[in-house]
């Protein structure tokens, strides 16, 4: 996951307010292996506000969909499932 990639999917997590604060906390804390260096993170965040992804920190509309397709890419395992045995 890239850095854009963080921001998006730990600002999706952060306003998901309908999700109890336990699953938010696991969330986070399995986001934070992917987190990179904080100046990455800073320049992401700025390239995601020129693209439209965010608006006043807040995900719009195509952030919301940007930080799902990246949340799914990061929990879908690599290569094919379920190999010759």
């Amino acid at each position: 996951m890239n850095a854009a990639g963080c921001v998006l999917a730990l600002t999706f997590v952060d306003q998901c307010g309908g999700l109890p604060v336990p699953h938010r906390a696991v969330w986070v804390a399995w986001l934070r292996h992917f987190e990179p260096r904080p100046a990455d993170v800073h320049e992401a965040a700025q390239m995601l506000h020129f693209s439209g992804h965010l608006h006043r920190d807040r995900l719009t509309p195509e952030g919301v969909r940007a930080a799902l397709e990246v949340m799914h890419e990061a929990l879908t395992p690599p290569g094919p499932i379920g190999g010759d045995v």
